[in-house]
Parts: structure tokens; C-alpha cells; sequence
């Protein structure tokens, strides 16, 4: 852990960010992401404020449009509410930080006085998501920032991660990309709870939604998507129906649609009783994502006392065979008969 200089305490900081203390937030934001000592006793103070919030997850290839989609989005709802905006970036090589690219992208709508644009790097993490970003989502949530637009770093078909973090998800297309088929694969266009065809303009989107609309109908013939049959009314007894919504972010059109279909999908999570179950699934998943977290921390520190570095050493010099070094790394670490 490392530490925030300052004598602010956590419960100091809760406080100001709850009365709307712009500095407080960003305090709270880094001493969250860097895992400064004391983190978790200002976690545990916003915990009873959060669970307001709805966390929606934007996803999509590079070059769909993401980050404008989502600078309309925001500057659509900070005209009435406040609204943050998580945006995962891919991490420098030489800061370990955020590349900050959406942020620059964003430039226009972070400064409006509704909206807050944060980068988060994704340090690595496999998924479209980093685990920061778990918790700077319930900092903003106890901020009383909703809704929170969560932007994934648009990695293909390793980015399913933000359904489990996500109220809702936005899966956006662009045609001519043919990603709608890696999306498939990935299993994305199944789980999104909202499909978008960006960049309307193009003669050939209109081609495009047909194509996704085929195929996730298809899906629902074989059993294999989770959602309810196209082309009928949202029904609390059969499911949400996924809509497939054309838009241009550049003019911002088809985003007044998105906005509403976005707040339909809060309103039947809550008649449906879907939100407990996706609240249970957010939790089992964080808590698996801690725990394996802390078991590779300790692995690392139980391996090198096993004589992990010289193992390397062996394996390296090809003195010995790498699946007999790791059972005997085993076996040291768990007793006889492990590894096998």
C-alpha cells in the first residue's frame, strides 16, 4: 500500500466528498486507486451511501464511436443530473498510469459542471476493465454522481468484464467493421442489455442492425441468449427485450432514444426483481476477484520461500525438465503427493 501525504482521515474526506467538495472527491478517487493506507476505512464510511447509482458499461470495438457516444450521453444527462464517467484506458508502459486518450477525447464535456471524467488505467487486467474500477464506481456512487458511464478500453473478445460491474450494458457497433461478429464470439452482443449501431450516416448501418437483429434472434430460436424475444413489448415475465438502436454521435442522433431505453432498463431491472440478482452476481464477482488477488500475492510470497527463483535458474539453464521443477515447487509449498 502506499500512502496519500496530507492529514485529511478518511472520515474527513467522506464527509466533503457527500457535501460536494470537488477536491475531496479527487482526493478520495486516488487515495482509492493507489490503495493508500487507510482506503478501506474510507470505503467502509461511503459504503452506506452507495446503491443509488446506475452503473452503465459501454462497450465496442475501436473505432465505433465509444467515446463521443458517451460525450453525448453525459453532456445529455448532466443537463438535468449529475453524471461521471469512468474511461479505462490502456496503461503507459512508462507511467503505469492511464494513456488518458478518452479523456482528451472528452475534453469539451469534462468541463461541464454536471460531469466528471476520470481515466483509470487498466493496469494490465484482462477483461476490458481494471479492478480499481470497481471501487472508484462506489466512490462516485456515494458522491451521488448517477449515472456512471463506465467505458471499456475496447480490447475485442477478452472485454466482458463490465457485466458483472455494470447495471446495464451498451454494446455499440459501427457497420463496416464486421465486429458484430468478433462481439458474438465473445459473447458480448448475447450479455449487452442495449445494442447500438453508431455512425447512422453510413448507407450501409441500416444493413448492419439487420444482420445483429438476425443473429440474436437466432440465438434466442437455440436457447443460447438469455434475453426475451425481439420485436415484442418489454415484459417483466419474459425478459428484457434487447433493443437495436441506430445513432450518429458526431450530430447526436438517435442519443434522446438511447437516454430513454438506458432508464427503461433501470426501471424493469427494479419491476422485474433483476436487481437483486444482478447486485448478488456484482458482489460474488468482486469478492472472487479480491480473494484471487490476495491468493496470487500469497502464492508469489509462498513460492519464493520454496526456492522459486532457483527453479527458474534450473529451468533456464535447462538443467531440469519444467513440469518436474513445478511439482517439486509444489510439493514443497503443499506437502508430498501435491502437483501430481
Amino acid at each position: 500500500m502506499t500512502t496519500v501525504a496530507g492529514p485529511t482521515s478518511p472520515e474527513h474526506l467522506a464527509e466533503g466528498l457527500r457535501d460536494g467538495d470537488m477536491r475531496s472527491l479527487a482526493r478520495a478517487l486516488t487515495w482509492v486507486e493507489r490503495r493508500a493506507d487507510g482506503f478501506e476505512m474510507l470505503m467502509g464510511a461511503l459504503l452506506p451511501h452507495a446503491g443509488q447509482a446506475q452503473l452503465v458499461g459501454v462497450s465496442g470495438p475501436p473505432g465505433a464511436g465509444k467515446s463521443t457516444l458517451i460525450g453525448r450521453l453525459a453532456e445529455q444527462f448532466g443537463a438535468v443530473q449529475r453524471v461521471a464517467v469512468l474511461s479505462v484506458d490502456p496503461t503507459s508502459v512508462v507511467s503505469g498510469g492511464a494513456l488518458l486518450g478518452d479523456r482528451i477525447r472528452m475534453t469539451d464535456v469534462s468541463l461541464a459542471d454536471n460531469v466528471f471524467v476520470r481515466s483509470v488505467a487498466t493496469r494490465g487486467t484482462a477483461g476490458g476493465l481494471s479492478l480499481a474500477c470497481w471501487d472508484l464506481a462506489l466512490v462516485l456512487d456515494a458522491a451521488g454522481y448517477d449515472p456512471i458511464l463506465i467505458e471499456t478500453v475496447g480490447a475485442g473478445q477478452g472485454e466482458t468484464e463490465v457485466r458483472y460491474l455494470a447495471d446495464t450494458t451498451v454494446q455499440v457497433e459501427a457497420p463496416g467493421l464486421g465486429d458484430h461478429v468478433q462481439a458474438l464470439k465473445a459473447g458480448m452482443l448475447e450479455v449487452s442489455d442495449i445494442v447500438v449501431v453508431n455512425k447512422a450516416d453510413r448507407p450501409d448501418s441500416a444493413q448492419t442492425a439487420a444482420r445483429i437483429r438476425q443473429t440474436l434472434a437466432l440465438g434466442m430460436e437455440t436457447g443460447l441468449a438469455p434475453h426475451a424475444f425481439h420485436g415484442q413489448a418489454n415484459d417483466t415475465e419474459r425478459g428484457w427485450v434487447q433493443p437495436i438502436l441506430l445513432t450518429d454521435a458526431l450530430v447526436g442522433t438517435g442519443i434522446d432514444e438511447l437516454q430513454v431505453r438506458i432508464a427503461e432498463h433501470r426501471d424493469w431491472l427494479c419491476a422485474s426483481g433483476v436487481r437483486g440478482d444482478v447486485e448478488r452476481r456484482r458482489a460474488a464477482r468482486l469478492l472472487n476477484l479480491l480473494v484471487d488477488q490476495g491468493w496470487q500475492a500469497r502464492r508469489r510470497a509462498m513460492l519464493e520461500v520454496a526456492g522459486w527463483e532457483d527453479a527458474v535458474e534450473a529451468v533456464a539453464a535447462r538443467e531440469r525438465e519444467p513440469h518436474a521443477a513445478a511439482r517439486r515447487l509444489l510439493q514443497r509449498v503443499f506437502g508430498e503427493g501435491s502437483g501430481s
